[in-house]
């Protein structure tokens, strides 16, 4: 066998063209700053027989998303890696392991074959952007922020993509409500890497959590000459954007954004529709008429909705269809849930689907239907185990406020002024929040009550009035 040849980031892989190192450094050098087509170039590296990194990478992120392991781009590829797995190093082994876990369902098990690598390699970055990415994918935060915690003791400042580290490692503590502790490593890593989109990112929750609109507008518009050269994180960031129009009250503004930036998003790119998803769905919750944009993200969501691969992903789908009113798809969607192939699984991501998405997205129907007596049950019994769907803090919060105002349209006033104090009490200062109880408060005919909380929320977008 050739000796190995290292990448950009100083690891060591099996290659029989010295070419095939090259691409490859291009391919994760796209994938840590969000551009190009890094999946599909890594795909493309199939063709060298001794390379195995590749086959690696693409499989994990398809797989991540959904994809099932008996499509035609990952079956023949996990059986290459069976076949390469025993002239395959320690490490590239260790890779090995976490992908045939994925493709089985059983994600936490594949992090701890990154992490099994790491504790080998601490070097081996992209073994820790897997896991971080698998642990996101299964909502565990406290292991993320374990994994990292180790990597920050294992390196040095002066390792190549040092910066990527202190990204994932910020947005790991934003992720467990370290929020003061999460902004330092987030702006050194901006710093040390201008297009650590991921840090960018972070800091971007670390705001959003603590609800300062102003920083966070502030960030993104002097940084914008980087992320809006970032284009497979670009519409997220821009959802960011509407966000916090949404909960500045300037609706058309988020809306602007949706129409030029998410409305365009391609089909296929099925994480980057639940942007426009869920920013059409909260302006709803927020009284907002949208029209029929939900048409047209209904139509996109048609391809990816017989997977039921990823609980985040389906949960946008009910969400896209219960918006559009497609009560049919909704139905046919909702059944797919209970056919053999997936109503006997007993893997990680099958007990995810059972006992968190199809209740998320029964009760997103009901919701849509009106039945709110059935939204409020099912929704509330599901929201302490709603992490496991994936997706970050600030992207679940949308199933708090759905739960809500469920609650509310249902006339249960009692039941859902505790759970916003409850929230308020998690997040302080939320302006959607605040929002809801001057509206159960106005339900329950005590005006004062109401008032007090609609100066509240608007303090927490406007100056203080001092004339």
């Amino acid at each position: 066998m050739k000796p190995a040849l290292a990448d950009t980031f100083g690891q060591h892989w099996h290659a029989d063209d010295p070419a095939t190192l090259e691409r490859w450094n291009r391919a994760i050098r796209d994938y840590f700053t969000f551009r190009g087509n890094p999946v599909g170039d890594a795909l493309a590296l199939s063709n060298d027989a001794a390379f195995v990194m590749g086959d690696v990478f693409a499989l994990s992120m398809l797989l991540f998303d959904g994809e099932p392991k008996t499509s035609p781009r990952i079956a023949p590829r996990l059986r290459r890696l069976a076949e390469r797995f025993p002239d395959a190093t320690e490490q590239e082994q260790g890779h090995i392991r976490a992908v045939q876990a994925c493709a089985e369902g059983e994600i936490t098990r594949a992090t701890e074959h990154w992490q099994a690598v790491l504790e080998r390699e601490p070097g081996d970055l992209l073994a820790m952007k897997l896991a971080h990415e698998a642990h996101f994918l299964v909502g565990d935060a406290a292991r993320m922020l374990d994994s990292m915690r180790r990597a920050m003791r294992d390196w040095r400042p002066d390792q190549p993509g040092y910066g990527f580290v202190l990204g994932q490692y910020a947005f790991a503590l934003e992720e467990n409500g370290h929020y003061a502790a999460a902004e330092g490593p987030a702006l050194l890593a901006l710093e040390r890497e201008r297009d650590d989109c991921w840090a960018l990112h972070a800091l971007i929750h670390v705001h959003e959590m603590q609800n300062r609109h102003d920083a966070c507008l502030a960030l993104l518009d002097a940084l914008k000459p980087r992320w809006s050269e970032q284009p497979l994180l670009l519409a997220h960031i821009w959802w960011h954007l509407a966000l916090r129009y949404v909960a500045a009250r300037r609706y058309d503004e988020a809306l602007a954004i949706h129409d030029a930036h998410l409305a365009s998003v391609d089909a296929a790119s099925a994480f980057r529709l639940t942007d426009g998803t869920s920013l059409l769905w909260r302006l709803e919750l927020a009284g907002q008429d949208v029209g029929e944009r939900w048409q047209l993200l209904a139509d996109k969501w048609l391809g990816h909705a017989e997977r039921h691969g990823n609980g985040f992903l389906d949960v946008h789908i009910a969400m896209a269809f219960a918006g559009a009113r497609r009560g049919d798809e909704l139905r046919r969607f909702l059944a797919g849930f209970d056919q053999p192939a997936l109503a006997g699984g007993a893997s990680e991501l099958d007990q995810i689907r059972r006992q968190v998405t199809a209740p998320v997205c029964a009760a997103l129907a009901a919701y849509g239907d009106g039945d709110d007596a059935a939204a409020c049950e099912m929704l509330g019994a599901v929201l302490p185990a709603l992490h496991r769907i994936g997706g970050s803090n600030a992207q679940r919060d949308l199933f708090k406020r759905t739960l809500a105002a469920s609650q509310l349209r249902a006339g249960k006033l009692a039941e859902c002024r505790r759970f916003l104090l409850k929230c308020l009490d998690e997040a302080p200062n939320t302006t959607w929040v605040l929002d809801e109880l001057a509206r159960v408060e106005e339900r329950a005919e005590d005006p004062a009550m109401a008032a007090h909380y609609r100066a509240w929320a608007r303090l927490t977008i406007e100056p203080l009035r001092t004339e």
